[in-house]
């Protein structure tokens, strides 16, 4: 688009709609709803600002036909269309519609997802702070910065001839993900079963290269290569479960209360070595708390057992169970991932002779959570290729496609994809999830930080991504053969 097309001065109309943004509470379903209204006007104001900018410009070339000129102003900046989706379990997602001209008899409409959902995990939020570079506050990173920019594209970006946007702006991620599964849901919103690529600003933690290097998303200054994810590793969510029989009493016991802590310590130890190897990765983040004594007050010990001991000191346990995260090598599946870990609790068993200590430990899929299979859209994708050559002409070196790590909707879209869409395999030319994240650090911290001038270099590549007539839409013609 020609430069005298577009607003001067967006960064500063950017700088106050995001510190509204970071500042509504948005942990419980009001303050996300609050939230939606707020992007929904800010969409409705930047589109309104675009027009008047653009009748200013173009009034010379139409000065005696006011009709001619509102439809060259309109051409520009068009319409879009603003729908709420129920969620099941109560609010809705904003699905914000924009679409190019219907596609020549002998083409058909290509569908792009751009999603980012509204909700933060920190309840008390400090207040947005500018620090240089870096924006701070709760939920700037995750997902501040892709709202910012899914509110942008939606009024600025030029949506060639048969192509449609869907900028998909979803609640409640962070707890059980009821806005995504929403949105994949083609019963609640059909419109999914039609999408033929995702491209997210989806964070992630850290990326695996090919050579199995892990590669941060806050690389140093000196290094202004763009990262993009076009493949997730699995994640298996299991649970521990030790336990120890009461009448091996002798075995390090205290206060007549059986202690399971040289045992359970063992195997965490033990199970973290092992799955850091062939069998799986953990991230570096500590295994997720369901519940804590409130006497011991450890993380370790999720569930206590009292024994015969019921006076009010400390204790130690001799039941615990823990939660861990896996992250799978491709290639394998959940099952498999779970036969394995299993495997590793009976080669431990057998080597602290836990039958003769009394000493039982189960492993399973943790209940009421989700796993997620991984999935991987090949190098040889035109999706990966194009973006490839669009981030390396933004940054002016090239781009690092990585595996991610981090466990995102994506997973759920992605899962999603294989299920509704025909002939979905994430093989070759087939439909593509791809990530492009914004550099940032601290998620889930009641500080988060992003890189003001890296959300700009994103957006800029997915402006470019969507409105190159003869790249995007063309690979999405190309893939569906």
């Amino acid at each position: 688009m020609p430069e005298a097309m577009r607003v001067p001065g967006l960064d500063d109309l950017d700088e106050v709609y995001f510190k509204i943004l970071t500042d509504q509470e948005s942990k419980t379903r009001d303050g996300q709803e609050a939230k939606l209204f707020m992007i929904e006007n800010m969409i409705a104001q930047r589109l309104d600002r675009r027009r008047d900018y653009l009748r200013t410009h173009l009034t010379q070339d139409f000065p005696d036909d006011l009709d001619a000129l509102e439809i060259a102003v309109y051409e520009v900046a068009p319409d879009v269309v603003f729908k709420r989706v129920a969620v099941k379990t109560g609010g809705y997602n904003l699905i914000v519609e924009k679409h190019g001209k219907p596609a020549d008899k002998r083409e058909r409409n290509y569908n792009v997802m751009i999603p980012a959902h509204v909700d933060v995990v920190q309840a008390n939020q400090p207040a947005y702070k500018i620090d240089g570079d870096a924006r701070k506050g709760a939920g700037v990173w995750d997902m501040g910065a892709a709202i910012l920019n899914g509110i942008y594209l939606a009024a600025e970006a030029q949506v060639p001839r048969g192509m449609s946007l869907y900028f998909a702006f979803t609640v409640d991620e962070e707890g059980n993900s009821d806005g995504a599964k929403t949105l994949v849901d083609t019963d609640q919103w059909p419109e999914f079963g039609k999408i033929d690529a995702i491209v997210s600003n989806e964070i992630g933690a850290e990326g695996i290269l090919p050579n199995g290097t892990i590669v941060k998303s806050t690389p140093k200054k000196s290094d202004k290569s763009m990262q993009f994810h076009s493949a997730r590793q699995g994640h298996l969510k299991y649970r521990v479960e030790m336990d120890v029989d009461e009448e091996h009493q002798g075995h390090a016991s205290r206060q007549g209360v059986t202690n399971i802590d040289p045992e359970y310590t063992e195997l965490c130890s033990y199970m973290k070595s092992r799955m850091n190897g062939p069998v799986g990765r953990i991230g570096s983040r500590k295994p997720q708390i369901l519940r804590t004594h409130k006497k011991m007050g450890s993380e370790r010990y999720l569930e206590m057992g009292g024994g015969p001991v019921k006076k009010p000191m400390l204790v130690l346990p001799h039941f615990a169970t823990r939660d861990y995260s896996i992250f799978s090598v491709e290639g394998a599946s959940r099952k498999k991932r779970l036969e394995e870990q299993r495997k590793v609790v009976a080669e431990l068993a057998k080597i602290q002779e836990w039958t003769k200590k009394g000493v039982t430990c189960t492993v399973n899929e943790r209940p009421g959570e989700e796993s997620y299979s991984g999935f991987n859209v090949p190098n040889d994708n035109p999706v990966v290729q194009i973006v490839a050559d669009i981030l390396k002409k933004v940054s002016g070196v090239a781009a690092l496609n990585t595996t991610a790590t981090s466990v995102a909707d994506e997973d759920v879209y992605a899962e999603a994809m294989l299920e509704h869409l025909p002939g979905n395999s994430f093989k070759g030319t087939d439909k593509a999830v791809i990530s492009i994240p914004i550099i940032g650090d601290h998620a889930h911290n009641r500080w988060e930080t992003m890189s003001w001038s890296d959300a700009g270099r994103v957006r800029f590549a997915m402006q470019l991504l969507i409105e190159d007539p003869e790249g995007f839409r063309k690979l999405l013609k190309n893939q569906s053969k």
